[in-house]
């Protein structure tokens, strides 16, 4: 019986460690996040970037959240350190005022066939 319940909690600390390991670590999120505050993209409220995993790719959504409502989505496509700009108001970041830093880059067009946008856009929604 100890045997099957010590099984069990290994089993679920193994899911939990390998479902974190699948998101964007935090070092790499708070540069993204630190990309929009330094930049003073905008002038009140808070910057909230969140990740998901859609099939085998992650997904990045960033905004801007107030009282009054919540800024258009910006969409970054996250692979090895590197966001990649998706859709027009992420690709307007990525080619002004975060131009030039090492972890953000417009993503070449057209997008890859497994990239389902409509998917992604929707998963932030």
């Amino acid at each position: 019986m100890f045997k099957t319940k010590l099984g069990l909690c290994f089993a679920a600390a193994l899911m939990s460690v390998s479902v974190h390991a699948a998101g964007v670590p935090s070092a790499d999120m708070d540069k993204i996040t630190l990309s929009f505050i330094n930049a003073k993209i905008y002038a009140g409220g808070a910057v909230n970037c969140r990740d998901k995993q859609i099939a085998q790719r992650i997904y990045v959504g960033c905004q801007n959240r107030t009282l009054g409502g919540n800024s258009q989505l910006s969409l970054w496509l996250y692979e090895a350190g590197v966001f990649k700009a998706l859709n027009g108001t992420a690709r307007g970041f990525a080619e002004g005022r975060f131009s030039g830093q090492q972890h953000i880059a417009a993503m070449p067009l057209p997008l890859p066939a497994d990239i389902d946008f409509g998917a992604a856009m929707a998963a932030f929604k």
